[in-house]
């Protein structure tokens, strides 16, 4: 089991940021961040407050026990969305969801360079064509 501190600072790093950015989300200085990562102090409720703001489980914190306030019961696909997404650091959270936010439509795989109209004939009289994505068969008798 991790202590407090321990926590504090998975926490900090797992959103990407530094000792002096991660205090900063809470109005405290660099010094004050490195002595609650060290342990040497605790942070008060305001500190917890603007943290969790930020999407830190202020119960996981304190009691080292995960919270997880999304149902366990999400398909899987929607489960490994989640899951990935909160992998990311902040910065990365931020992008995806301004993307998602204005409606941006996802990157379309780029398909220009299949232009090659492969024609395959085969011993039993059957024709192949296609362009590497739809291929239609015949067969000549």
């Amino acid at each position: 089991m991790s202590f407090f501190f321990e926590r504090l600072r998975d926490a900090r790093k797992k959103l990407g940021l530094s000792q002096e950015e991660f205090g900063a989300i809470a109005g405290m200085k660099k010094r004050a961040q490195q002595n609650y990562e060290k342990g040497d102090r605790k942070p008060d409720s305001d500190y917890l407050a603007e943290i969790a703001k930020h999407g830190i489980d202020i119960g996981f914190l304190v009691t080292g026990v995960e919270s997880n306030p999304i149902p366990s019961s999400l398909p899987a696909d929607e489960q490994l969305l989640v899951d990935s997404y909160r992998a990311l650091p902040i910065t990365k959270r931020r992008e995806l969801l301004a993307s998602l936010l204005k409606g941006e439509p996802m990157e379309k795989e780029n398909t220009s360079t299949r232009t090659s109209n492969i024609k395959q004939n085969d011993n039993n009289g059957m024709q192949i064509t296609g362009d590497n994505n739809t291929q239609i068969g015949s067969v000549n008798n």
